[in-house]
């Protein structure tokens, strides 16, 4: 569910270059330089909170740019899950200061990762960045990410529905402001997330019609012929998260 690619981690590199061999040597010093630079950024950390019975502390880093979010309590697969998160926006924020240096331009880049819901067997997360790196306009994009709680794996939504994501977005999805009608195409994605009060949806369009990304909200209800079972289960946990 992502609006834009993600810089590969070094920890990918470092697990490439030893599942491939020799022929990756070369990429082994720069998945190490990048593992050294996240492990210098300074971590300020800020208010603990607790959602769900999940102790989470936020952090703000690289002169607030990068507000994160640690998880104090639980498995170690979700700890790392959110790290993983965590890392991937302070990878992009040198990158993108990277390229605004070589392009002599003054780059900007915020982005933070937050806990939107959690139920008994889920978490929902967020990460989102809003940037600027020396091109032709500013930019942003935000992923959603579903995590088994018991463990940290991300599940993949369309694990939930009997139809392709995208599908049920553009039969659901709709905005009649001026030049937003046909803003669709056939080849359209969107960003599914659930809440207590339905599915999400929320095209990902080009930044010319940028504007016309509303996102809509579809009550369960009217969706029920289209879940799994597995889906069902799920949903049932987030719409019981209202009451």
């Amino acid at each position: 569910m992502k609006m834009s690619g993600q810089p590969l981690r070094a920890s990918l590199c470092l697990l490439g270059v030893l599942l491939a061999g020799p022929a990756l040597a070369e990429d082994l010093p720069s998945a190490r330089s990048e593992a050294r630079r996240v492990a210098r950024v300074v971590r300020t950390p800020g208010k603990e909170e607790t959602k769900a019975g999940i102790a989470t502390r936020s952090f703000l880093a690289l002169g607030n740019n990068i507000q994160g979010l640690e998880i104090l309590s639980g498995p170690a697969g979700v700890k790392r899950a959110v790290e993983k998160l965590n890392r991937q926006l302070i990878l992009r924020y040198f990158e993108c200061m990277d390229s605004g240096a070589e392009s002599d331009a003054k780059a900007d880049f915020s982005g933070g990762v937050a806990l939107v819901a959690a139920t008994r067997h889920f978490m929902l997360l967020r990460q989102s960045a809003t940037y600027w790196c020396g091109g032709a306009h500013p930019d942003h994009d935000r992923e959603f990410l579903i995590l088994d709680r018991r463990g940290g794996e991300p599940i993949d939504i369309a694990a939930w529905l009997k139809v392709p994501p995208a599908s049920l977005g553009r039969a659901y999805w709709k905005n009649g402001a001026d030049g937003c009608a046909d803003a669709l195409s056939a080849g359209t994605e969107f960003l599914l997330w659930p809440t207590p009060e339905g599915l999400a949806m929320e095209p990902i369009l080009p930044h010319a019609i940028d504007a016309c990304a509303d996102q809509v909200t579809v009550p369960y209800a009217r969706l029920a012929k289209k879940l799994s079972p597995a889906g069902r289960r799920a949903i049932a946990e987030f719409a019981g998260a209202a009451k």
